[in-house]
């Protein structure tokens, strides 16, 4: 995860990365999945954060292997969102599962 995040710090600048317990899910969410991750946008008091979701994302993995394989997938993809890029570029030789 560090080499991801490492190769990319010049770009994420000032964006700080945390862990919360759950999301808070906002009144009217529409979807059937709980996120695993957000980005937060920077406002007067805040510096932009990328939030990956502890919870939900130990939930969705089978053990111990697959949530590094998962929380990899995450932080590749809000990388990618993040940054304007595909994930590719993130991460050479990232291939995303649902192609």
């Amino acid at each position: 995860m560090r080499a991801v995040v490492g190769r990319w710090t010049d770009q994420l600048g000032d964006v700080e990365l945390a862990v919360e317990e759950v999301p808070v899910i906002p009144t009217g969410w529409t979807s059937s999945t709980v996120p695993l991750s957000s980005y937060v946008e920077e406002t007067a008091t805040s510096r932009p954060r990328m939030v990956l979701f502890r919870r939900p994302l130990e939930h969705r993995a089978e053990g111990p292997d697959e949530l590094e394989v998962l929380l990899l997938t995450v932080i590749v993809e809000q990388v990618a969102e993040v940054l304007g890029l595909p994930p590719e570029d993130v991460l050479p030789g990232y291939e995303d599962d649902e192609e």
